[in-house]
């Protein structure tokens, strides 16, 4: 990666400088007042005038154009009405809070061969007239698979080791297909008031060759697994060569609202205003729901349980009914969903 053209940040520092690794105090070059800035800031804002200066990392650093926080608004709004279940409470909701995070990504370019030696469970069954009676037989039989090929393609790899807002693990899969010709240099970029937090990479370039290697091996072991339907991997072996990455930041917006005296929220994509994931209320119709699935799973698993020690098959699906039957419980008690 080339070097960055960013601009430095201009504030001059207090004597004493704060200790290595700690955040330093720096006066806003817009109005004086006093300004936090830790090793891995990348944009400082002044919280009492909104003056916003970019810091140069030392390496090239992209940003995908963010919507406007009233565009944001007016999906969130478009969203609530066209919402078969909250719909008809549209004008009992309340906005509480718009956050706009700027959350940092390697894109990186790759390819990678892989091999592999695995199993996978057949089932095959037959129809056979014994003494007169037509019995139907099932036979489990294991098959061994072993193959080896080549991908290229795009992944994301998060820039910071710990990111806990949500919508970011949904936002990674979109920043996979984003056009990064789209993106703007860090250094050039209008930085907008609304900005509530812009956040820096913990994790360095000279790092993410070793990283990416191992996070995209990692999921071509799981695509693996799907596309040739195997229950086990005996044998993986996967080399991955990266062509190439950048340093972007992402916009996110995530607006909490308020509903019957509780806070639930909604993550957007900052760059085309998606829906990435939302908390909501279960209402009336969801608990019947839950409860109701709850009860008839419970029911069908009381059905087999009573053969299941005849036809040891029978276990895992009883045991698997009770297990979908607690999940249900659980997601009418909690009081909240998840919608993707």
């Amino acid at each position: 990666m080339s070097q960055s053209t960013g601009i430095p940040y201009s504030a001059v520092p207090p004597s004493p400088p704060s200790p290595s690794g700690e955040a330093e105090v720096f006066k806003c070059p817009n109005c004086g007042a006093p300004i936090e800035v830790t090793p891995d800031s990348l944009v400082v804002k002044c919280r009492y005038c909104g003056y916003i200066e970019y810091c140069d990392p030392g390496y090239d650093v992209f940003v995908f154009p963010s919507l406007s926080r009233e565009e944001i608004t007016r999906r969130f709004w478009d969203r609530m009405r066209a919402d078969s279940d909250l719909g008809k409470y549209v004008n009992k909701i309340g906005i509480d809070s718009i956050t706009n995070i700027f959350v940092p990504f390697y894109v990186v370019d790759y390819d990678a061969q892989y091999f592999f030696v695995g199993e996978r469970k057949e089932t095959r069954t037959r129809t056979v007239n014994i003494g007169g009676r037509v019995v139907t037989q099932t036979e489990v039989r294991v098959v061994k698979v072993r193959d080896s090929g080549s991908v290229s393609g795009v992944d994301a790899i998060l820039g910071r080791r710990h990111i806990e807002e949500l919508g970011v693990k949904e936002l990674s899969t979109q920043v996979k297909q984003l056009d990064i010709s789209a993106a703007v240099h860090a250094s050039k970029y209008k930085w907008g008031k609304e900005v509530h937090a812009v956040m820096g990479f913990d994790i360095e370039p000279k790092e993410v060759n070793a990283i990416a290697r191992d996070v995209i091996a990692e999921r071509l072991k799981v695509w693996v697994k799907r596309k040739y339907r195997l229950d086990r991997l005996n044998v993986y072996l996967c080399r991955v060569n990266v062509k190439d990455f950048k340093a972007v930041l992402v916009p996110i917006y995530i607006i909490s609202y308020k509903f019957r005296n509780a806070i639930y929220s909604i993550a957007f994509s900052g760059v085309d205003g998606r829906q990435l994931v939302a908390i909501e209320p279960v209402l009336t119709k969801h608990l019947v729901m839950y409860l109701g699935g709850a009860a008839a799973t419970t029911f069908v698993a009381s059905l087999a349980l009573p053969f299941a020690f005849r036809w040891g098959h029978l276990i895992f699906l009883s045991v698997a009914l009770m297990i979908g039957a607690g999940y249900l419980v659980s997601r009418a008690l909690g009081g909240v969903r998840f919608e993707r």
